[in-house]
């Protein structure tokens, strides 16, 4: 009965050395988890940034870009007007100078 209360012992201490080695393990697996989640953090973080300073600047050149598409516009339809204003004047001296003798 001794051989068995001892074999019992012996098996009791082993599954606790081993639960021990394993729960060793895992804080280990636990602690590198959590480091390379803290870099992949870090990582977003910083592409974060990136991200919303090229936010800002697309914004920006939108911005831009509109107010240079405003300013294309005022520009045509002034061109549009003195092609108008040319277009008479050139009607006008065809006029004039159809009743010129020739």
């Amino acid at each position: 009965m001794a051989a068995a209360v001892s074999v019992s012992e012996d098996i009791t201490a082993a599954l606790r050395s081993e639960i021990s080695r394993l729960d060793e393990d895992l804080e280990k697996w636990v602690a590198q988890r959590q480091y390379e989640i803290a870099g992949l953090e870090t990582a977003h973080d910083a592409e974060m940034t990136d991200f919303e300073a090229t936010r800002r600047q697309l914004e920006a050149r939108k911005e831009e870009l509109g107010g240079a598409r405003a300013e294309l516009t005022a520009l045509r339809g002034k061109q549009a007007e003195e092609v108008e204003g040319l277009a008479a004047e050139i009607a006008e001296l065809r006029g004039a100078a159809a009743g010129l003798p020739e």
